[in-house]
This record gives C-alpha cells, structure tokens and sequence, in this order.
C-alpha cells in the first residue's frame, strides 16, 4: 500500500521500487432537492439530496380553506423544469444533474357573512370564495311594496346585486325601501266608492268614503289586502279589491 497525498479529484505518491496498480472509486455526486415555503400549503419531498436519475416525488397538500393553484419544480435561474400537469399536488420526475427547488402557489378560501339588513333578507350564492370569484346577491322581502334601496360589501356600497369577491372575509348589509305605489279607486260592489277603515280589517271603525275615480298613494303599513292611504287628511286602509295599480 503506498500512502497519498492531497484531496479531490488530485492526489500524489512517492513512487515505490516496484511496480504499482492504482485503484479509484467514485461516489455519485448528489444534487439538493429544496422546497419553498408558502402559507397555507405543505411541500414534501421523497429526497432532500440524491444523484442524477433518481426517480424523486414531490407532494403538495393546502392547509383547510385553501386551494392549491400549482406546483412546479425549477432548476437554477428559477428555470422551469416540471409542473403538476394533473393538479393533483404531485409529480414525480428523475433528478437532473442541478439542484432544483419545489414552489407552490395556494388561493385561501374566504368566508361571506350576513350583517345586519333592515325590512328584508339578503342571501348569496355560496358562504366561502375564492379572490376573483363573481358573487351573485339575491333579495326578499315579506314587507308588502318594500324593494332594495342599498347593498354593501365591508361598507362600501355596491352597484348592483352582484360583486368580485375581494382578498378578505366580507360581511355583507344591507336595507329596504318603502317603495309607494299609486291605485285607482275603482270600488266593484256596485258602490260608487271605497270605505277607509280604520285598521287592516273589514271590520274595522269606517273613517270615511274614498271616491271612484280618485288616484292614491299607498303608505308604509300596507299589507298586501289592505292598502293604506291618507284621503282628506284621514289615514286609514282601503281593501285592495276596490283599488286598481297604475303604472
């Protein structure tokens, strides 16, 4: 055995008396497998370092109320090299002769909430979405001829009944308007006028006649059987029979 000197890929001896046989090994170079953090999402890699060829598996998993967009694996230079061709979270591709680095881009899900809304209900189409995403609003009202003054998305009023769903948890609000309508007195049971009641009920104290052929405006407190109108000073209700809605 003759002693060497020096190290990698050079090394030298004192030449010996004799004949001698040199012998080499080599080990394979290893090459690093690197992953990016990011929030909301778990990257896992069958290989921290391995040699050239070597079949590696990298998988992404999304934290809960996220949703993975891509995963790729890029060498130096940030040069692309593979992808998540499936969108399944994971690929698996054979070690280039480089280091390479695993990234992952995630979207978080985010909550839509119901605030406050006077004299009606606002619903959306889903409770949870994604940034970009389209929201479609729908309205009610069991108040008789209340209709959607405004809307608002975190204060910010909207036009509309739809929004872009914004980078962040909103809470939607929102009111209802008395929307006055007017009807023609039009009393159908052979009278030629309409009795004012005093409450919403046929029963009712009778406050005075409304003529046929008079046009009046209905009043916050209408239902949808009694309308109620101001006619001389009296406000009272006037069944919906005897009245005919004008455009």
């Amino acid at each position: 055995t003759v002693a060497l000197s020096g190290t990698g890929a050079t090394r030298t001896f004192t030449m010996p008396a004799s004949n001698v046989t040199v012998y080499t090994e080599f080990e394979a170079k290893q090459y690093k497998v690197n992953v990016s953090s990011a929030t909301g999402v778990t990257i896992t890699a069958s290989s921290t370092q391995c040699a050239f060829d070597t079949p590696v598996t990298v998988t992404a998993a999304p934290s809960s109320n996220y949703v993975l967009l891509s995963l790729k694996v890029y060498g130096p230079n940030n040069q692309l090299l593979f992808t998540d061709d499936d969108n399944d979270g994971e690929i698996t591709f054979d070690m280039p002769s480089q280091d390479v680095t695993v990234k992952a881009t995630v979207k978080k899900f985010h909550t839509i909430t119901i605030g406050k809304v006077s004299n009606g209900t606002i619903t959306a189409s889903q409770t949870t979405a994604l940034a970009g995403e389209t929201i479609n609003l729908t309205d009610s009202t069991t108040e008789f001829s209340y209709e959607l003054k405004t809307v608002k998305v975190n204060g910010e009023e909207i036009t509309g009944t739809s929004f872009v769903m914004p980078d962040e948890d909103v809470t939607i609000t929102g009111t209802f308007k008395f929307a006055s309508k007017k009807y023609l007195v039009n009393c159908t049971d052979g009278k030629d006028y309409a009795n004012l009641r005093k409450e919403a009920d046929s029963a009712a104290k009778d406050l005075g006649d409304v003529p046929n052929g008079k046009i009046v405006s209905s009043k916050s407190g209408s239902t949808s059987q009694w309308i109620k109108i101001t006619y001389d000073g009296v406000t009272g209700f006037v069944n919906i029979n005897h009245l005919v809605e004008q455009p």
